[in-house]
């Protein structure tokens, strides 16, 4: 189903448009991801504290590099999908959509109300 120069290549922005414009779920996705590595890197952090001390670690610096890359990017991931959620609310204010149509307003007798419509006469 994957034509480069078809009609699936002219369709792909617009899939992505629609995928990304009114839904929150990667945003979602993007934050449960960098708490479950932030749990992950944490319990990782112990596995390798433990064979610290033990002495079965004989690579000298490898704790520290493993647990800094692997927090760091967990919680850089984390702050992504946060950003990337209050950047999704604002945009979803920002674009003026109306919170309802109004398909019919009520007239009363002895009051005259102010119509919006242009007369092309």
């Amino acid at each position: 189903m994957v034509l480069v120069h078809g009609r699936y290549a002219r369709n792909r922005p617009i899939l992505m448009d629609s995928v990304f414009a009114f839904a929150d779920l990667p945003i979602r996705a993007l934050i449960f991801l960098g708490i479950l590595g932030l749990l992950f890197s944490i319990g990782f952090g112990l596995i390798v504290i433990f064979f610290e001390v033990t002495g079965w670690l004989h690579v000298s610096g490898y704790a520290a590099t493993i647990l800094t890359v692997l927090f760091l990017g967990a919680l850089k991931t984390t702050c992504l999908g946060i950003l990337g959620a209050y950047i999704c609310r604002t945009c979803g204010v920002t674009q003026r959509r109306p919170l309802a149509v109004v398909v019919w307003t009520p007239s009363f007798p002895g009051r005259q109300l102010k119509s919006n419509k242009v007369d092309r006469s």
